[in-house]
């Protein structure tokens, strides 16, 4: 993945170098998952027949915690004991969920004062490609372009083409309407630019609104050593992972990062 802010301003310099040395390290320079997210979808499946279970349609209330360890996860229909929890969703949502004053101080200030990212994003479907590189990225302007197909045709029918087009919105606009329209028409200008007359090869386009592209703005005073650290969050059997917590990469490399070291430290702690 990449560094993506509205502003390269905002960017913080330290996750700039890191991902510029990981970048230099890496053996192929776009990568995509083979399958696209029909990779997750079959690990989910896997979990399920070894007697896993995913609950839908639940909205989490409270993660219930006893004598400083966790105790259970309340939702809006049932309630389940557990000896461990791993929260997903970005650390600001966390607050409303476990009693403020157990967690660290320093995790609560994070938590309030985070920023995240919001975007604008165009999917067209296509006849035959646009591009023949699998993703292009902006210099001096929020943009980046994403071709799937090129890498991995079996993500679309026979004879079809995926293409996404994102731009990033300026920070506190994101349900701004005028801005949403503003962001668009730069965004169609752009790919008028890069491809002319691709819009002519559309046949069929989704336009979606992301209020939530990054949960943390790369900005340095949220850059790697700011976010919380998987298992600071003095409660036992409570972890955290996504890409608002302290792992390796930047963007949706973070989560990927946090995952590994979460799956880790609970097997530890479970054993």
């Amino acid at each position: 993945f990449t560094i993506m802010v509205p502003k390269a301003d905002f960017c913080s310099a330290g996750e700039l170098i890191d991902f510029l040395k990981k970048a230099l390290r890496a053996k192929r320079k776009v990568g995509t998952p083979r399958g696209g997210s029909a990779q997750v979808i079959g690990k989910l499946h896997n979990i399920i027949s070894q007697g896993g279970e995913i609950r839908l349609g639940e909205e989490v209330k409270e993660i219930r915690v006893k004598e400083g360890k966790v105790n259970s996860v309340e939702t809006d229909r049932q309630s389940y004991s557990a000896k461990a929890v791993v929260f997903c969703a970005p650390i600001n949502q966390l607050l409303g969920l476990v009693p403020e004053n157990a967690l660290p101080e320093r995790v609560v200030n994070f938590a309030k004062n985070l920023e995240s990212t919001a975007s604008i994003i165009l999917e067209w479907t296509t006849d035959e490609p646009i591009a023949k590189s699998g993703l292009i990225l902006g210099m001096g302007v929020p943009l980046w372009a994403h071709f799937p197909t090129v890498e991995d045709p079996s993500l679309a029918p026979p004879g079809k083409h995926l293409n996404v087009f994102c731009w990033m919105m300026e920070r506190g606009k994101a349900q701004d309407k005028e801005h949403q329209k503003e962001c668009e028409q730069k965004l169609r200008e752009h790919i008028e630019i890069m491809f002319p007359n691709a819009s002519k090869k559309v046949i069929d386009e989704r336009k979606i609104i992301v209020p939530l592209q990054n949960g943390a703005l790369l900005k340095p005073e949220q850059s790697r050593p700011f976010r919380p650290k998987v298992d600071e969050t003095n409660i036992k059997g409570l972890f955290i992972a996504g890409d608002t917590v302290s792992a390796g990469g930047v963007s949706g490399d973070i989560a990927f990062s946090s995952a590994l070291l979460v799956a880790e430290k609970v097997a530890r702690f479970l054993s």
